[in-house]
């Protein structure tokens, strides 16, 4: 194949991106069979490959199919990687072994898992620094037919195919332990052992010739290498493990320490165990997506059940059968507007085709849409909260019916989404109906057990902890036939409840205590693991991390469980090695990368380092995030509820009151009417009255916070906070504040239907409005007469307003729009002729010549 570098438009990161030069059929790997179609097979083998997570194994991202032909797979980048072959060529004896020590690392876990790699060569162990990465796993091409030798089909590269599968015997571990010999020779020796330009001659003296071992200097490595290369497969060693020790007690070098990283690759990659019966089931939601039909599921569990694993699984299903899938997550701080939906959004725009406009609206959702795009987006004309949120309804609407193939849409973490975000599942239900659409959201039934209520068009399902069965399953997938010891099981089963994340960190505990993971077998089992709770399980994995990388985790910590990455570098500098940090936190599955953001394995482990952090520093800390938000994206409205969060907890009332007042005014603009009436009580709560200038600050938010109360429909609360806001403005004079008062106050009575007040309010807001020259106010009063008008029947004198103040030079935009708004719903109700002839004269009417007409009735 060819490897392509490329960038991942989403991520904006450089990937490896490699084209397979021969179609699907002509491929081999572990799962192979020749009676299933060939794409689909392949598909499943990228799903194992997919699920590979060892510092040693280079990792499958993506992958697809190039015109339904030749597959391709998304690999991470090694910029200056090295064979290692040609890395080996100068270094002494002990670094070589610990080369092929780390591939024999690969190789284990690899095994473990069922994975034959099949094609291993020097050109697919690479060196990146120090460290070996693995590639290629499981996959391998058809080489000629070997006519010699009776075989139709021989695949991976001649020169490292092990005798037997010459003689027709299946890839196995064995087979690719020969080949890990033929490297070993090659590296020691330093040139290749069988380089000849005749490959049928090559392959008798594979299957005939006893290799040449005089080259091999040191007599302990010439017998391991020996044994390695030994034509019957049984004469060679058992497995990965046994090669690993036989190369270290050769230079008299101790076994290498099992790092926290390859520790956990073995325990967090398991395979799926216990959930047959919820896989099985949304296997069957697939196929009716992909048969046409909508299916809607919350999954409720309690927080490390194992939701996200479950998910993992189904993600790679849907994607095997050619499903798109999309993933958002809610966050629990600081989230902005929609949250949930942005990931979404980012990768449904690259599939659909947006106008100019289209994309304006989505523009204060996805702030890169610009970068995504490759192209300037203007920002969208201001809008009335409620009609700003339909506008953005027909786009979402748009974007997900402009999608040809069925979808999985997940959303993780709901319960700690924001009410418009919650929204807009009702909202967008008739749209997601008419769709092949599979939606799984998540929620922690231990932290809201009630919040399927928030939802109801969704079918509840529930995630249970693991059975004992199953528990012994995953302790045996985990350890190999060592994890099915009775005494053991009881343990896990004991202690953990079924609750994987403890299990898993249980399990951590015990491979900490025996030294090695496979050596928990041979350990004296504790009555108890978890006596002082999973807590101090996670604090003494905190306490093994080094005192520095643990105080920059403790500023992750206070940003949330996902991490911006531009705050670290600026909290701590431009000399810090944000690479290196977020290297040693994945290696000890502190940290992780989901959909390319980086984030806290677990919520459990994030408030692990929370609690690490001494109460009297905390202060301190959110302001050190807050500061480092406001410089780094120059005080940018969607970080408005972060900053509002993090200064309150810095103690900074005065900041807490000016985010409030931000966040409450952008929850209101993104129809979050919950969260807005909530920022702009905290506001007005912590607004000092000190001079005129923040008494007319406190009747806007007010008026705001009667918006808000509007929004959620509850009339008399919001009539209350703008006749309080009316009281102050005209209690020091503040009449523009006054007009405005009165406007909303027009528009709560003709919501209510008291249309006589509200006549009486919007014409005294008109009044005022005119006298201190307030046009754009008076047109707003204007437009709220021409809505009772509409209600009475009155259509042409409705329509004549509503076109005068459509067109008027003096209109805002928002007010521009619910004018245009109120035409189009009126024209339809008269003869085509007339409306047009009723907006034609509006458009020429005289604004002061309307204002007597109007205010003399």
């Amino acid at each position: 194949g060819v490897v392509f570098r490329a960038l991942d438009r989403l991520s904006q990161q450089q990937v490896a991106l490699k084209q397979v030069q021969v179609p699907s059929g002509q491929l081999r790997y572990t799962s192979y069979d020749p009676q299933e179609d060939a794409n689909l097979a392949l598909a499943q083998e990228f799903k194992i490959l997919g699920s590979l997570r060892h510092p040693n194994v280079i990792s499958v991202l993506d992958y697809g199919f190039d015109q339904g032909v030749y597959p391709y797979y998304v690999m991470d980048l090694l910029e200056t990687p090295r064979s290692v072959y040609k890395a080996a060529f100068t270094l002494p004896a002990a670094t070589r072994v610990n080369l092929l020590v780390q591939l024999l690392q690969a190789l284990l876990y690899c095994h473990r898992r069922g994975v034959i790699h099949r094609d291993l060569k020097p050109e697919n162990v690479l060196v990146d620094g120090d460290q070996v990465r693995v590639l290629d796993f499981g996959l391998s091409v058809i080489t000629e037919k070997m006519a010699d030798v009776g075989q139709g089909e021989i695949a991976g590269t001649p020169e490292y195919i092990a005798p037997e599968i010459y003689r027709g015997a299946p890839p196995s571990v064995a087979s690719d332990l020969y080949a890990v010999g033929v490297i070993a020779w090659e590296v020691f020796v330093g040139r290749y052992l069988y380089d000849d330009p005749d490959r049928h001659r090559s392959v008798r003296r594979i299957l005939r010739e006893p290799v040449d071992l005089t080259p091999l200097t040191n007599p302990a490595i010439r017998e391991v290498i020996g044994r390695l290369l030994e034509k019957d497969p049984a004469a060679r060693y058992p497995d990965a493990r046994a090669t690993l020790e036989a190369f270290c007690a050769a230079i008299d070098q101790p076994l290498p320490p099992e790092t926290f990283a390859i520790r956990e690759s073995f325990i967090r990659a398991a395979r799926l165990v216990g959930r047959d019966r919820e896989l099985a089931t949304f296997s069957q939601y697939l196929d009716e997506a992909l048969e046409g039909k909508h299916r809607a599921i919350l999954l409720g569990g309690e927080s490390g059940v194992g939701k996200s694993r479950l998910l993992d699984e189904l993600r790679v299903l849907a994607l095997v059968r050619g499903v798109l899938v999309l993933r958002g997550e809610a966050i629990n701080v600081g989230g902005a507007p929609y949250q949930p939906w942005r990931n979404v959004l980012r990768w449904l725009v690259l599939t659909s085709d947006l106008t100019l406009d289209e994309a304006s609206i989505l523009k204060p959702l996805i702030p890169d849409l610009s970068v995504l795009l490759n192209r300037d987006i203007p920002d969208a004309p201001e809008m009335n909260p409620l009609f700003a949120q339909e506008r953005l309804l027909l786009v979402l609407e748009k974007l997900f019916a402009q999608q040809r193939q069925p979808m999985l849409l997940i959303m993780e973490d709901l319960h700690w989404a924001g009410s418009e975000s919650l929204v807009l599942f009702q909202r967008l239900r008739h749209t997601f109906e008419r769709l092949p659409l599979l939606i799984v959201g998540t929620f922690a039934d231990d932290e809201k057990p009630d919040f399927p209520a928030r939802l109801p068009q969704m079918t509840p399902m529930k995630l249970n902890r693991l059975d004992g069965s199953s528990i012994a399953e995953l302790s045996q997938a985990m350890l190999g036939e060592a994890g099915a010891h009775p005494e053991l099981v009881a343990l896990l089963q004991r202690e953990t409840e079924g609750n994987i994340f403890f299990l898993v960190e249980v399990m951590n505990a015990l491979a900490e205590e025996a030294g090695q993971l496979e050596q928990i077998a041979h350990l004296t089992l504790p009555k108890n693991v978890l006596a002082g709770g999973v807590e101090q399980i996670i604090q003494r994995r905190l306490s093994r991390v080094p005192a520095e990388v643990l105080a920059v985790l403790q500023v992750a910590a206070t940003q949330g469980r996902q991490i911006d990455l531009k705050v670290i570098q600026h909290t701590q500098g431009q000399s810090f090695d944000l690479a290196r940090w977020l290297q040693t936190c994945a290696n000890a599955s502190i940290l992780e990368v989901a959909e390319d953001t980086w984030r806290f394995a677990h919520n459990k482990l994030r408030l692990g380092v929370v609690n690490s952090i001494p109460q009297e520093h905390r202060p301190r800390l959110h302001a050190q995030v807050a500061t480092a938000l406001e410089i780094v994206y120059l005080h940018a409205p969607e970080h408005a509820t972060a900053l509002a969060y993090h200064w309150a907890m810095a103690g900074d009332d005065a900041r807490e009151e000016q985010y409030s007042a931000l966040a409450g005014k952008q929850s209101l603009q993104s129809g979050a009417y919950e969260e807005a009436a909530r920022y702009l009580q905290r506001a007005l709560a912590l607004e000092v009255v000190d001079n005129s200038d923040t008494t007319k600050r406190r009747v806007g938010l007010l008026q705001q916070l009667g918006e808000a109360y509007v929004g959620l429909g509850d009339y008399a609360a919001a009539r209350t906070q703008v006749e309080e806001s009316l009281q102050i403005a005209q209690f020091i004079n503040y009449r523009w504040g006054s007009a405005a008062a009165l406007n909303s106050l027009g528009m709560v009575a003709y919501l209510e239907g008291n249309l006589t007040t509200a006549a009486a309010f919007f014409q005294e807001a008109l009044a005022l409005a005119m006298d201190i020259r307030a046009q754009k106010t008076a047109l707003t009063a204007i437009l709220g007469l021409a809505s009772l008008q509409a209600a009475q029947a009155q259509i042409v004198p409705a329509l004549e307003l509503a076109s005068l103040v459509a067109a008027h030079i003096a209109s805002d935009q928002p007010t521009v729009a619910r004018a245009q708004s109120l035409l189009a719903e009126l024209r339809p109700r008269l003869p085509t002729s007339e409306a047009d002839a009723a907006i034609e004269r509006g458009r020429d009417l005289l604004l002061r010549n309307v204002v007597d007409q109007l205010l003399s009735r």
